[in-house]
């Protein structure tokens, strides 16, 4: 089994619905019959007898999954780019074994044997060499889609390596892009702000705004200096409390 990786940037589905409007309902039909002959199976046969509102209901599910994803699809450009990189050296220098653990937990491979999820009786194997395409899918954090159907090659769908840290970049943008204080203040900073109510020391309001201590020093520093909070002595410790001019902006703008 050799290994084809197939990855780059997103791109728009244009080329996709093109095809898709010159769709012919009886090319439908004959290229399912011609596939699977008289043994069609369930599925397929619901396509076969009604293939013109199949064609239009996955139009109108890929123009609405293509607006859903498409801001994500953009942004993954980049990782796109880096995975297709890395099953291209690992096809090349004979890391394929080892790279294929590395798609997910539901596929496993281990001396010449691929485990896929869901085993299928009419996916069954057999003797000879096949294709192996992978596809990153940006579409989910344990996304898993496999198909054994075609007679010279195998494709598994397998989640795109760093997706979580740029969905993750992304929530954190639309919160703040939400929120007054956060574009006034920036995210860091209004969290600590919120979190004074509480007179928390910096070590705390650190682990409430998910910095360093060193990073919610500087911006607890930031925000004496400006006349937002202040430094209370308790003891042995130091607390954190809102001036008058903080409480007030925070009314403001929240």
């Amino acid at each position: 089994m050799r290994g084809v990786h197939d990855a780059g940037p997103a791109a728009s589905t244009t080329a996709v619905e093109d095809e898709l409007d010159a769709l012919d309902a009886d090319v439908l039909q004959q290229e399912i019959a011609q596939r699977f002959g008289d043994a069609v199976p369930e599925p397929w046969r619901k396509i076969s007898d009604r293939p013109r509102s199949f064609v239009d209901a996955y139009r109108r599910l890929a123009n609405s999954v293509w607006s859903g994803f498409s801001p994500l699809w953009r942004r993954a450009d980049g990782l796109f780019l880096r995975e297709a990189e890395r099953v291209g050296v690992a096809a090349v220098t004979g890391g394929l074994d080892a790279m294929l653990n590395t798609l997910g937990a539901a596929v496993h491979y281990a001396d010449g044997l691929l485990e896929l999820p869901h085993a299928c009786p009419s996916h069954h194997v057999g003797p000879g060499r096949r294709r192996l395409v992978l596809a990153p899918l940006a579409s989910g954090f344990s996304a898993c889609a496999y198909s054994a159907e075609a007679p010279d090659l195998i494709w598994i769908g397998y989640p795109l390596p760093g997706l979580g840290r740029l969905t993750e970049c992304a929530e954190a943008e639309r919160r703040t892009a939400s929120d007054t204080l956060g574009l006034v203040l920036g995210p860091v900073r209004a969290a600590i702000l919120r979190d004074a109510h509480r007179q928390p020391s910096v070590s705390e309001t650190a682990q409430h705004a998910h910095v360093t201590v060193s990073t919610a020093t500087y911006h607890c520093g930031q925000l004496v200096r400006a006349g937002l909070l202040r430094r209370a002595r308790r003891g042995r410790e130091v607390r954190l409390q809102l001036t008058d001019k903080g409480a007030a902006l925070l009314d403001l703008l929240s």
